[in-house]
């Protein structure tokens, strides 16, 4: 598990820095309050819920995301045997974040920080079929759906790497 990387992306024409910080149950209470919009709700959960997650499975990691010192976000990932897949199961950018481009620049780092901690072939994720910028956002990364739905009725999509 990762306890916190840095690194830089140019967005806009600006270098802003981002540094992912594993949320664990010292520091759970200051990422309680990222959130998506209201009209989101329905397509994740709540960090608080990743986080309890990740405390049943450790197989999950959890992860905060700043940038330039502020916090902006939330994923969580992980590697299961069973049948062996990887999953990026969470992403998503603070409400009072989104639309400023943080989204696609930090899914890219994410995926490659997953394609080299576990050396793997695909990465998968579920999704909800009405969660249309989400799934356009991982189509533009390369994502596209296998056909199978997930045991909570999402789609799943798979990212050659």
């Amino acid at each position: 598990m990762y306890h916190k990387f840095l690194i830089s992306i140019r967005i806009k024409g600006d270098t802003m820095n981002f540094t992912f910080t594993c949320v664990t149950a010292d520091n759970i209470e200051i990422f309680k309050q990222l959130q998506v919009a209201h009209n989101q709700l329905d397509t994740i959960e709540t960090v608080l819920e990743c986080f309890e997650e990740a405390q049943e499975c450790d197989l999950w990691n959890p992860l905060a995301i700043a940038c330039d010192g502020e916090y902006v976000g939330f994923t969580m990932y992980g590697e299961f045997i069973n049948p062996y897949r990887v999953w990026f199961d969470r992403f998503f950018i603070d409400e009072r974040y989104q639309n400023k481009g943080y989204g696609k620049a930090i899914i890219t780092v994410i995926l490659e920080e997953i394609a080299k901690k576990y050396t793997c072939k695909e990465i998968h994720l579920s999704v909800y079929p009405h969660n249309i910028p989400a799934i356009n956002l991982y189509k533009q990364v390369g994502f596209t759906f296998t056909g199978e739905l997930d045991t909570k009725g999402e789609h799943v999509m798979v990212l050659t790497v």
